[in-house]
């Protein structure tokens, strides 16, 4: 804990709280995870994709932090706030749209479409611009 008051201290001084993982970082450049506190919970960050796969392939038996739980009042079955075979299924439906060949494919309507909304917001007076519309 001392370590941790100490880096705590480093960081409000030198204005950077990432400072902690950076140090980290700096330390192992290729770490497998990082382990950290959120509040008074444990938190890992994952770096290597094979934790990746087994974590995602084993969801099941991992529990969101509760510092999530606030947010299930909005979205009780999203994505993000979802566990178990919920959150599988919704998971199954939403990678179809990140698959390689999908992209590559939508890739050419997304930069034509950003290219006219920015064109016409260079044209539009900002005063004028309902952005809830533009969405």
């Amino acid at each position: 804990m001392l370590g941790w008051t100490y880096e705590f201290q480093k960081s409000t001084n030198q204005g950077d709280f990432a400072l902690v993982l950076k140090n980290a970082v700096n330390q192992n450049p290729r770490p497998r995870a990082i382990v950290g506190n959120l509040g008074n919970k444990v938190s890992i960050f994952l770096q290597d994709p094979n934790l990746f796969k087994d974590f995602f392939g084993h969801h099941d038996k991992y529990k969101k932090a509760s510092i999530f739980d606030i947010f299930k009042v909005i979205s009780p079955t999203g994505l993000v706030f979802s566990e178990g075979k919920v959150w599988k299924k919704h998971r199954k439906i939403v990678s179809m749209a990140f698959h390689y060949n999908f992209l590559k494919e939508v890739a050419p309507q997304i930069v034509s479409i950003s290219d006219e909304f920015f064109n016409k917001l260079k044209t539009t007076s900002m005063k004028n611009l309902n952005i809830m519309n533009e969405f």
